[in-house]
């Protein structure tokens, strides 16, 4: 059974009805098929529910659930499939209701052929444009996709005119100057920006040393209206992101640490040292730094910090010529109550028993 052909589903009360449309039509050279039919719109909610159909014929009479009811739980639970509703003169404005509610066509009964081709055929090319529609979105976001990984590819390589290559495809993918290409254009500019700058963040870099401002880059994106003025300011921005980041690769990680640890044991006095702090400094993100830090020196920041004042402190103690709240001050932990806390933390003993050892 191919995939392509539109899937028919026959409900009518009336089994000579049912009959009389199965075989009144070539369905097959028409592109569709009969799949299902049933006797009542329960029955036919059934059957939809484990199998789908493209295109419903009913009869807007039926015993139970009528064709209205059920036209209206099919748009409800299956707001695709499309709906021909059979009716008669006399009931010709109780249809008009129907159609109201969705039915893509009605035929009056008795169904003769011409009027049945017609009427499934203005349907089956509805949804076969649909179906096209969707193939072609498709087709136009998987190449736009594509492009987008080989722009992320280019960067994290450092190849500036591979990412300008393959952001001139990406914007060769929109062909006209329709509202809904421009803002196509625009929303995957967006897109494509949004997973720059999230490479930033896994390239261990702070966005906030990329963008001096606070306004978020791709604002003046969603103020565009032209496709060449998007396509340019993707192509600045990128350049902008290679160059930001062979800038800030200078130095290797290791040596990153390496400047942060010696900047710890040179300014551990300072109280307002932090690791949000030290990563801005040094260029890198906070969260890169403490996966780092942890990884080549096998502390935490905060703890290593902590070992390097309180180490300090024990130089300053047995000099003894200070006491325990100058101490506490002079190593950068101006609460005494808190110093005596991280002191016996870190050495097992009270400041005033380590004093009296000494």
């Amino acid at each position: 059974m191919s995939e392509q052909k539109i899937r028919v589903m026959i409900v009518d009360d009336e089994e000579n009805t049912r009959s009389l449309l199965k075989i009144c039509l070539d369905w097959d050279q028409m592109g569709c098929e009969i799949v299902q039919e049933a006797e009542s719109g329960q029955e036919a909610l059934d059957l939809l529910g484990e199998n789908g159909a493209d295109i419903l014929i009913t009869d807007i009479k039926m015993p139970f659930m009528d064709g209205l009811e059920l036209s209206r739980r099919v748009a409800e639970e299956f707001p695709d499939i499309k709906i021909i509703m059979l009716t008669a003169y006399e009931i010709f404005e109780y249809a008009r209701e129907g159609i109201r509610m969705g039915v893509a066509d009605y035929i009056v009964k008795p169904v003769r052929r011409d009027a049945l081709r017609q009427s499934v055929c203005k349907v089956r090319d509805s949804i076969l444009e649909k179906r096209n529609l969707l193939k072609a979105q498709q087709e136009y976001q998987e190449k736009v996709d594509e492009c987008m990984e080989e722009i992320c590819r280019a960067v994290k390589a450092g190849k500036e005119e591979q990412a300008y290559t393959h952001i001139n495809r990406m914007f060769a993918c929109y062909q006209g100057n329709s509202t809904l290409e421009i803002n196509a254009a625009r929303m995957d500019t967006v897109n494509c920006i949004t997973r720059l700058m999230r490479l930033i963040c896994d390239f261990g870099f702070d966005v906030s040393q990329f963008f001096k401002t606070n306004s978020v880059p791709f604002k003046y994106v969603i103020r565009m209206e032209e496709k060449e003025e998007m396509r340019t300011y993707l192509l600045n921005f990128t350049g902008y992101i290679i160059a930001g980041c062979k800038n800030r690769r200078e130095l290797p990680e290791n040596h990153v640490i390496s400047q942060v640890c010696r900047d710890l044991e040179e300014n551990y006095s300072d109280s307002e040292i932090t690791l949000a702090g030290m990563a801005k400094k040094y260029y890198v993100n906070s969260s890169f730094l403490c996966r780092l830090f942890k990884q080549e020196t096998g502390a935490n920041f905060s703890n290593y910090l902590m070992r390097i004042r309180i180490d300090r402190a024990i130089e300053l103690l047995r000099q003894g010529h200070y006491k325990i709240y100058e101490i506490a001050e002079l190593v950068g932990i101006p609460d005494a109550n808190y110093f005596s806390k991280c002191f016996r933390k870190v050495t097992g003993v009270s400041v005033r028993d380590y004093q009296e050892s000494i």
